[in-house]
């Protein structure tokens, strides 16, 4: 059987909710059903879970699966369900990109599963030229939006601290919250299809 990383973070994610006494198809919690709530199954399935998580990271490039060791601890990357990404709360306002950030967090958090960071969008956004970085006088590296980011609705807001420097304050339109959502966040995350994994 080939184990790859969309199987293994299948995986992971099902025997995770079970060991919660979540069903993973409905998200729901399981309360009819005394064989699967019973506490040895759902702490086999938490070891389970751990097992997938590990070798989900262990996974390099090529698919090939790597034994890590001492991994207690360790989180798995931050993962979509692919219908999840329509949830994806998109608002009228414009925000920073910290606060859309902190609204995907607040809608897709799962245990063991490390945070989206603000850093892995602009990251991409600076690596595509939608943002640039420009050191202003006191040698702070700030990032402002191109001509291109500006094209989808990304605008930069110039503003002055109490010292009376200069900073810059990036604000995300519908339209360019939209393109974090379609274009972006598939580019630096796993999306994982929710359906039982074929084990064959």
């Amino acid at each position: 059987m080939k184990m790859d990383g969309r199987l293994m973070m299948s995986l992971y994610y099902i025997m995770d909710n079970l060991s919660r006494g979540i069903d993973p198809i409905t998200n729901l919690q399981i309360s009819n059903d005394m064989m699967l709530t019973s506490k040895v199954l759902q702490g086999a399935f938490a070891e389970a879970a751990n097992v997938f998580k590990v070798m989900s990271d262990s996974i390099g490039e090529d698919d090939e699966i790597y034994f890590v060791f001492n991994s207690k601890g360790r989180k798995v990357p931050f993962f979509f369900l692919r219908q999840e990404l329509e949830l994806i709360p998109i608002v009228r306002d414009e925000v920073t990109i910290s606060r859309f950030t902190f609204g995907v967090n607040e809608l897709i958090h799962r245990e063991g599963m490390r945070k989206l960071r603000a850093t892995q969008l602009t990251s991409w956004l600076v690596d595509h030229n939608y943002l640039e970085e420009i050191e202003s006088h006191s040698e702070t590296v700030y990032k402002v939006s191109t001509e291109l980011g500006e094209s989808i609705g990304i605008h930069a807001i110039y503003k002055k601290n109490a010292a009376g420097e200069k900073y810059v304050t990036n604000t995300y339109s519908i339209e360019a919250q939209k393109f974090l959502v379609n274009i972006v966040l598939p580019q630096i995350t796993r999306i994982v299809d929710i359906e039982p994994p074929q084990l064959q």
